[in-house]
């Protein structure tokens, strides 16, 4: 996704404001984000928190990873000082997490960055794949911001192809990763909404996963999914 994405890791205009003590918070986060970003600013006091521990063990001293359920009330008032106010906060890879985004982006209030489904140019194998997991091919993230009270909410699309069906050399690349990614995790992302959220059989889920990885190696369809980030900006209280 980096490649796509020319290597940038953070959309929103908050850049000059992480060169000063402030405090970022990565919900979910996994094992690279919250580091690149302490790493970078060395005066940001980065506070990663997940449902599981997944991350490393050694991280930069500005960055510290706890145990948090996104789904409750966040416990962020007793990590932050005074000094250190939360100016940003990211989410990524989170839309098949979040039972309940508007309340999500409600306790954010700052910024929010996601990513929303595949598609193909004509096929009906994809749309049965991707329509089978109970999850909205929409999700709303702009308009539900724009309704917690974000301003300047501006989103960015990027077309990820998936497998190595584009001519171009740098989306090749990326699409064969991406097409390896998939498969390394379909079953993954398929077990819990299907088997424990709708019931399916475990024999069930294994035979549609095999399809699925069966037909990546199909590009007649030229299959891709929409990078979709979102972000915005709490409004300031001095403007009011």
């Amino acid at each position: 996704m980096l490649i796509v994405l020319g290597g940038d890791i953070i959309f929103a205009r908050v850049k000059d404001q992480l060169e000063e003590p402030t405090g970022v918070v990565d919900v979910g986060t996994g094992t690279i984000w919250a580091i690149e970003v302490g790493d970078m600013h060395p005066n940001t006091h980065v506070y990663g928190f997940d449902y599981r521990p997944n991350q490393p063990s050694f991280v930069p001293p500005n960055v510290e990873c706890s145990l948090d359920d996104v789904e409750q009330d966040w416990l962020l008032d007793e990590l932050c000082s005074p000094r250190r106010t939360i100016n940003y906060v990211h989410a990524r890879d989170m839309t098949l997490a979040v039972k309940d985004r508007p309340k999500f982006l409600g306790q954010t209030f700052k910024c929010v960055e996601f990513q929303i489904p595949t598609e193909s140019n004509n096929t009906k194998d994809w749309k049965h794949w991707v329509s089978t997991i109970p999850c909205p091919t929409r999700v709303g993230c702009c308009g539900w911001s724009k309704t917690s009270g974000f301003e300047g909410t501006t989103e960015k699309f990027w077309k990820i192809p998936i497998g190595g069906w584009c001519a171009n050399k740098r989306l090749k690349e990326v699409g064969n990763n991406m097409r390896l990614i998939l498969s390394q995790g379909a079953q993954a992302i398929a077990e819990t909404p299907l088997a424990a959220g709708q019931g399916w059989s475990p024999e069930r889920v294994l035979e549609l996963v095999a399809s699925f990885r069966e037909g990546l190696g199909d590009y007649s369809s030229e299959p891709y999914f929409t990078f979709r980030a979102i972000y915005g900006r709490k409004p300031d209280t001095h403007e009011r």
